[in-house]
């Protein structure tokens, strides 16, 4: 389950992380309000489920009511990366002095936690650790004894940040790390991380990802759950959905499978927008969600890949079905059958009236079509 940002805050403050002064409206006749006790300059910020939202116009400082109210008018109802506005965060303008990246994510092949520490913060995490990797430092954290003081000193002074920043930036990643545990997070986030000319430490953006297996242990954090998307994806379609960064989009059957075509789009050159497991829900709602999905995310191509006992000619036809009935399709479709019918399945697609779909005989093929189609290959 993913939290939007000021959800994010609202539990980082139980956790004694310190936020900026803000309010949430989804109307414009509330902005008077929330300025009133905020003041200004005030920053407009969209509240979507989406990485980028500043580069996409999402975020703006507003000097004035004025401006502030020009740019709530704009936000509101519009889209970013294809997701609907319907919620913004003024929050109360920072002045930053130096910006530090915080997270404790779950580490796959460790099993456990595993704290990052960054003193470039602002900036996408990978492409901190690709450009400069003497300014990101990480620990595995024993879940046993969890984050001692020691190792979070450690990786912050690792990490390059200034010597009068430590003892703040320890208690914080603590306190993340608290967050982590007591609410079974997949991750927690904060960047950046800001210290202020006077000194003051707030968490200027934040994230906040809950293990949905969990949820029962937590009635207190069900309030925070996205029900239109998370209901339209588990309960009518079926759909394992996480959203990456990438621009091509993947359908797949089955986690291990989808995981592998992740892969080898990776090992051509690519980066995958998602990981979109549809199970038997291909044969059903699956498809016609999954492209939607797909093509508010804004993706420049579709990698659809199966390998499975059930009928691929059946899979086929719901897929291509799902194409033709949705108009506003117009990027480059990849796809790959293996199983039962699979030579039936692959002339229904070539059948099909959608033009710009592409048949692979297996995954290489498929991922190298893939990622030269939509315009990043080697």
């Amino acid at each position: 389950m993913k939290c939007y940002e000021y959800q994010a805050k609202e539990i980082f403050q139980k956790y004694g992380i310190p936020v900026a002064k803000g309010a949430v409206i989804s109307d414009l006749k509330q902005l008077d309000d929330a300025v009133k006790d905020i003041g200004m300059p005030v920053v407009v910020k969209s509240q979507v489920l989406t990485g980028g939202r500043g580069k996409a116009g999402g975020i703006k400082v507003a000097e004035n009511m004025e401006k502030a109210a020009a740019e709530v008018k704009r936000l509101l109802g519009s889209e970013i990366k294809g997701l609907k506005v319907n919620k913004l965060l003024i929050e109360q303008k920072i002045s930053i002095a130096r910006e530090y990246y915080l997270g404790i994510v779950t580490d796959r092949d460790s099993y456990g936690p595993v704290a990052i520490v960054s003193s470039m913060g602002g900036m996408n995490v990978e492409d901190v650790s690709k450009d400069f990797p003497d300014k990101i430092v990480q620990r595995n954290i024993d879940y046993v004894y969890g984050l001692q003081d020691y190792e979070a000193r450690t990786l912050a002074y690792s990490s390059g940040i200034k010597k009068e920043d430590v003892n703040n930036v320890v208690r914080v990643l603590r306190n993340l790390y608290r967050v982590y545990v007591e609410c079974d997070a997949e991750l927690t986030e904060i960047n950046p991380l800001v210290i202020t000319s006077k000194g003051e430490i707030f968490a200027a953006d934040g994230r906040l990802n809950i293990d949905d297996s969990s949820l029962y242990r937590h009635p207190d954090l069900k309030q925070y759950r996205d029900e239109t998307l998370e209901a339209k994806l588990d309960e009518e379609a079926r759909i394992k959905y996480v959203e990456l960064d990438g621009n091509i989009g993947i359908i797949s059957s089955g986690a291990g499978m989808t995981m592998t075509v992740m892969d080898q789009v990776i090992a051509a050159g690519g980066k995958p927008a998602n990981f979109l497991d549809g199970g038997l829900g291909l044969l059903d709602k699956a498809p016609k969600v999954a492209l939607d999905l797909l093509l508010d995310h804004g993706v420049d191509a579709i990698l659809y890949s199966t390998y499975t006992g059930g009928r691929s000619d059946a899979m086929a036809r719901k897929f291509v079905d799902a194409i033709e009935s949705t108009p506003r399709i117009n990027i480059p479709v990849i796809v790959r059958f293996q199983g039962l019918n699979q030579d039936e399945a692959v002339n229904i697609v070539k059948n099909s009236s959608y033009k710009n779909l592409h048949i692979a005989y297996d995954i290489d093929e498929a991922a190298r079509v893939a990622v030269k189609l939509a315009g990043r290959g080697k």
